[in-house]
């Protein structure tokens, strides 16, 4: 998270991290995928957040429906920032989709830069020895 740590502070913003109920420290993903995901919300609550505004990351873990090997891993990020609409909510994993508002007009991502949808799981356990 120290990647972010400079634009918080110059924004004034709030940023908390909360990890809860973590059963393994250790989980097999595709870590390039998990990573591009996570940095692409938080830059995305980063510009969207007021200054002085709220970020909060919340990671835990709950078992998961395949079995006691597995476990199913949440991440949430939140912020108290414009946020988007239901109708772009329903569109939010679907490949080079981005909400059109006037207020998201200045923040112009290629969107073949995002990640698509089903490039992040991180529900397995490591193998029992």
């Amino acid at each position: 998270m120290s990647i972010i740590q400079p634009q918080v502070k110059a924004r004034k913003q709030s940023f908390n991290i909360f990890i809860r109920k973590i059963q393994e420290e250790n989980i097999y993903a595709d870590s390039v995928r998990l990573n591009q995901v996570l940095l692409n919300l938080l830059s995305n609550a980063l510009k969207f957040t007021p200054e002085g505004g709220d970020i909060t990351v919340t990671v835990s873990q709950e078992d998961s429906p395949r079995g006691e090997r597995y476990v199913r891993t949440h991440f949430w990020v939140k912020d108290n920032g414009m946020g988007m609409t239901k109708e772009f909510q329903k569109k939010i994993f679907e490949s080079f989709v981005r909400e059109d508002t006037p207020a998201c007009a200045r923040w112009r991502v290629p969107a073949s830069a995002w990640p698509s949808r089903n490039t992040l799981w991180t529900n397995t356990r490591a193998p029992s020895r």
